[in-house]
């Protein structure tokens, strides 16, 4: 029998999906409640105003992760083995992240005049870069505090509640007509009680303290975390920030909104890497590490296909029935991302699997080639094609990573490929396709047709799914079966079992 499929490991990956079945709900709610408040920011201001908006959270994400130094993924990654260090690990988190938040925000204001950005514009970016400070230190600093404790409910809900009540403010902002400063200072006050209300919660289950050696010897692997979700950030926010300052305003906020459209189906990629990343790290054995990584890698390539085909289908019905006829340009431009979609889905595994083989150099190299590739692609095609081209180069990026990715896990994914499972979930999206473009071509327009592409297309999907052996997971348990690592004489096997 697989060391996996003991009724030890079996039982906590029970635990473990039940966990990532909570996230998913709150992050299905969460992801509802941040598109609508994404279609009534875009419907409120237009392409160009909505552009400014989503420009300044592009820009304004790279300060703000600059002054969080990767900390957070430290705390996850210290204290999955030993929750000892929690105190120490949070004190000096929170010191670090309150007088980096300062030098950024206070850094941006003056680079942004000083290369000459319109007024309007500095005043948006930097209230929405202070935002994104704040935010950072309630989340995933906090958070990631609570997923190495195991007590994620509670912190999710409070994050739930919070984007709740900006979308009731952004309601409000609608009806007494503010101007788009007043939208950014909105967004800055949510942010503002949300890390005060995450903040007490964690002070009542853990006490900071500072510990300056232990800072020192984090501080290498934070600049690298740090270094990693800097070019990770630069590659998505590059798309928008080129095309704005080719002057297409217009393009940026038809971008960003087949973008936000297209990523919101991360909830499920997602919610397994805030459960399953901390038993990453405290898996105890080669074979035990492979099988999450098998077993999580299946599931996100199923899901990956199944968005992918949704999102090009469903692009120009959706689209069309939630947005203003000024986005028209975001129909194409969300079909061309889904292709990005299944890259991007398919490589959030092999990120946390070199993550806790400790390759983060190497992981930070794939990161940076990725981002080169995607900024390169972005200033080649979009003064001519504009979004379009702009999606294109997110395309190129995301290949170039899921390729880079391959050569620096191989060791632990062993001599049968993974790779197998991507040409079976390809073919079941392609007879999926055929249904749905069946269905596409026989109904009339209107929001009929739409969930009726919807259903017969996962319906099919899942069938065919099933029928390629995609969602079961005994041919895993096979292929494992031949390469599993016996437990040590030493070591009993409950604790070479035990998750966390």
């Amino acid at each position: 029998m697989p060391l996996w499929r003991t009724p030890v490991i079996s039982s906590r990956i029970s635990k473990g999906f039940l966990d990532t079945s909570w996230v998913l709900l709150v992050n299905v709610i969460s992801v509802l409640t941040n598109i609508a408040t994404f279609l009534l920011f875009a419907n409120y201001l237009g392409p160009s105003l909505f552009g400014i908006f989503s420009y300044a959270l592009a820009f304004g994400a790279i300060p703000a992760q600059a002054a969080s130094l990767g900390f957070e993924c430290v705390v996850v990654m210290n204290c999955s083995r030993d929750e000892k260090t929690l105190g120490p690990e949070l004190g000096n988190s929170l010191l670090v992240m309150t007088t980096l938040s300062a030098l950024c925000i206070t850094g941006t204001y003056v680079v942004m005049n000083l290369v000459g950005v319109p007024a309007v514009t500095v005043g948006v970016v930097t209230i929405i870069t202070a935002s994104l400070c704040i935010n950072s230190i309630a989340d995933p600093l906090l958070s990631s505090t609570f997923r190495v404790m195991q007590q994620i409910r509670l912190p999710w809900l409070l994050l739930l509640l919070g984007k709740i009540a900006f979308l009731g403010a952004v309601a409000a902002v609608m009806h007494m007509k503010w101007s788009l400063q007043a939208a950014s200072w909105l967004h800055l006050a949510c942010n503002v009680a949300m890390c005060i209300a995450m903040l007490c919660l964690a002070l009542a289950k853990i006490c900071p303290s500072l510990d300056f050696g232990l800072l020192r010897r984090n501080l290498i692997a934070g600049l690298t975390f740090c270094a990693n979700q800097l070019v990770s950030l630069a590659r998505a926010g590059a798309p928008q920030i080129i095309l704005e300052r080719l002057g297409a305003l217009a393009a940026v906020g038809e971008f960003a909104a087949a973008f936000r459209l297209a990523n919101a189906a991360a909830i499920v990629p997602s919610a397994l890497q805030t459960v399953f990343l901390p038993r990453f790290h405290a898996a105890k054995t080669d074979s035990q590490l492979t099988s999450w990584f098998l077993r999580i890698h299946r599931i996100i390539v199923v899901f990956a296909f199944l968005v992918a085909g949704l999102i090009f289908w469903c692009a120009c019905d959706i689209i069309r029935l939630l947005l203003r006829g000024d986005f028209s340009q975001s129909i194409w431009v969300s079909q061309i991302l889904a292709f990005s979609m299944v890259l991007n889905f398919a490589s959030f595994p092999y990120s946390m699997l070199a993550e806790a083989m400790r390759k983060l150099k190497e992981r930070l190299i794939v990161q940076a080639i990725s981002a080169a590739v995607t900024v390169v692609a972005c200033v080649l095609l979009t003064p001519k094609w504009g979004a379009f081209g702009a999606a294109w180069a997110a395309v190129i990026g995301w290949a170039a990573m899921f390729v880079l990715y391959q050569p620096i896990t191989s060791p632990l994914r062993g001599r049968v490929s993974d790779m197998l499972y991507l040409p079976k979930a390809a073919i079941a999206a392609a007879v999926a396709s055929i249904a749905a473009y069946t269905v596409f071509r026989t109904l009339h327009p209107g929001a009929f047709r739409l969930l009726a592409i919807l259903v017969s297309y996962s319906l099919i999907y899942t069938c065919a799914c099933l029928i390629t052996r995609c969602i079961t997971i005994d041919d895993v348990a096979g292929m494992r079966s031949s390469r599993q690592q016996p437990a040590r004489e030493d070591e009993p096997l409950e604790s070479v079992c035990s998750d966390v």
